[in-house]
């Protein structure tokens, strides 16, 4: 009996060998590298090259680059300068001195016959033209009194070409020589006209005391006397408002039997007029 238990256990621990001798090897694990760099590079936008940038306009230079913005920017320095400038002053300013020789007579042609610039051709100078010639107090004052009629003119127009136009108007006008109408907000100068001294004088004291001495009635006076002649204070005047009547409407008058004019039918058609509501109302 003990052989045969050795036996089974013998059998037992042999099927135990074979079952784990029978199971799949796992298989190996491969090593991870760390790709957190490469992953994080290939996520992110690639930045452009500021080189390969293609801009639709110009960079700012200070005096652009079209024709058109070239003459605005000169005409702006001649403004500011208030001197002649020549031609290669004006060119050195736009960064133009190294241009095509073309391109410069271009330039120089446009300011030639530009309105508001003043070229003198002995000279070769271009100057800023002010408005109406007018850059100084003699130069406003003589154009005022050789005006044909006593129009005023504005000092935002006097300001353009020149510079201390406002300085000069406030001189005059203490002097005597010019009227000025000021703004309310900033009391700076509107409008400017002339004034002739020789018109001023001096009343007599004497004068001046009699018109001192004239006693004005009081308001109630005045408008008992207005009263008295049967006149009324205009602030007692009520404007009457006007009552715009609504247009009568038209009422449609009732339809009456006409005369038959159908004579070939005169027997075949009746007369049923009486029968109408209205001949039925008037009725007794």
């Amino acid at each position: 009996m003990s052989s045969l238990q050795k036996s089974v256990g013998g059998f037992k621990a042999s099927l135990q060998k074979a079952s784990s001798n029978d199971r799949p090897s796992p298989s190996p694990v491969p090593s991870q590298v760390s790709n957190t760099g490469a992953s994080k590079n290939d996520l992110k936008r690639k930045r452009l090259d500021p080189t390969d940038i293609v801009y639709s306009q110009p960079l700012n230079t200070g005096t652009g680059t079209d024709i058109g913005s070239r003459i605005h920017y000169a005409l702006e320095h001649l403004k500011k300068e208030q001197v002649s400038k020549k031609a290669d002053d004006v060119l050195g300013f736009l960064s133009l001195l190294d241009a095509a020789e073309m391109y410069k007579r271009k330039i120089t042609d446009i300011l030639k016959g530009h309105q508001k610039v003043l070229y003198d051709p002995i000279a070769n100078t271009y100057t800023y033209r002010a408005f109406k010639d007018i850059s100084s107090e003699e130069g406003l004052l003589k154009y005022l009194q050789n005006q044909p009629t006593a129009q005023g003119l504005k000092v935002f127009d006097l300001r353009d070409g020149w510079a201390g136009a406002e300085e000069a108007i406030n001189k005059l006008e203490r002097e005597g020589k010019i009227l000025t109408v000021r703004n309310k907000k900033d009391n700076h100068p509107r409008m400017v006209w002339l004034d002739d001294p020789s018109l001023k004088f001096t009343v007599d004291p004497e004068f001046q005391d009699i018109w001192k001495q004239i006693k004005v009635p009081d308001a109630a006076a005045v408008a008992t006397a207005l009263q008295k002649e049967k006149l009324v204070p205009a602030s007692k005047i009520h404007m009457q408002k006007k009552v715009i009547k609504a247009p009568e409407k038209k009422k449609k008058k009732a339809r009456q039997g006409g005369k038959v004019t159908n004579k070939h039918m005169q027997g075949i058609l009746k007369d049923y007029s009486h029968l109408s509501k209205d001949k039925e109302a008037k009725r007794p």
